[in-house]
């Protein structure tokens, strides 16, 4: 009898304790972003990459700084993961690159079959105009 108190004691306040309506959140108390779905791909990817990883969308938004941060949403569509390295160029307002050494580094990525990721990268100036994605499959 004590043992079976016991359980249903145990089990009220486990399912007592879980039912929650609300969420603690903490954030900035002037929240001001905007983001654009960019019409136009900037992406170079080598050839193997041509029928295996596809970009659904490249979003731009602006940081409370004023700095442009790009999200460029891609999928694994090929049966097989793929290991690749990954780069983004900024350029300037006038056309020119933008030389900054946190931005020339290649990164690894690894890609499950059927995935998706969100490469990210924030421009190195307040005054960058435009970027480049450069992808190259690991062989």
């Amino acid at each position: 009898m004590y043992k079976l108190f016991f359980i249903f004691c145990l089990v009220a306040v486990v399912c007592g304790g879980c039912s929650h309506d609300g969420v603690n959140i903490v954030q900035n108390k002037d929240i001001s972003y905007q983001t654009i779905v960019l019409a136009d791909n900037r992406i170079i990817a080598d050839s193997v990459f041509a029928n295996r990883l596809s970009v659904g969308e490249i979003r731009e938004s602006t940081t409370n700084d004023g700095y442009k941060k790009i999200n460029v949403h891609l999928r694994n569509v090929s049966s097989k993961s793929l290991n690749f390295v990954y780069c983004f160029d900024w350029f300037g307002k006038d056309g020119l690159k933008i030389e900054d050494s946190s931005n020339d580094l290649w990164k690894n990525k690894h890609i499950l079959s059927g995935d998706d990721m969100i490469l990210s990268s924030l421009a190195p100036q307040k005054t960058s105009g435009d970027f480049k994605l450069r992808i190259k499959a690991i062989k």
